[in-house]
């Protein structure tokens, strides 16, 4: 539960990053980032389809916050000798 609460904050604070890098609010960087994760749900390549699959989601598509951390785990994977698939 602590490391949920401690990811989301670390979250939280890249998403605040790139407001004030973009010079933009953290909803429009929740939103560009919701349009560019739908563009890529929408994408019919089966091989694309099937990796957006593997993403953990509690709806129909991932939120950003879920985005990030799900891409956050692989990398963390890869770093430690894993295999990012």
């Amino acid at each position: 539960m602590f490391r949920r609460i401690a990811e989301e904050a670390q979250i939280q604070k890249i998403i605040a990053q790139i407001a004030r890098r973009e010079g933009i609010t953290e909803a429009e960087v929740r939103v560009a980032m919701q349009e560019a994760l739908q563009a890529g749900l929408r994408n019919p390549d089966p091989a694309i389809q099937a990796a957006w699959r593997q993403i953990p989601i509690k709806g129909d598509s991932p939120r950003p916050e879920e985005f990030i951390a799900w891409a956050g785990c692989k990398i963390r994977a890869k770093t430690a000798g894993g295999k990012l698939s």
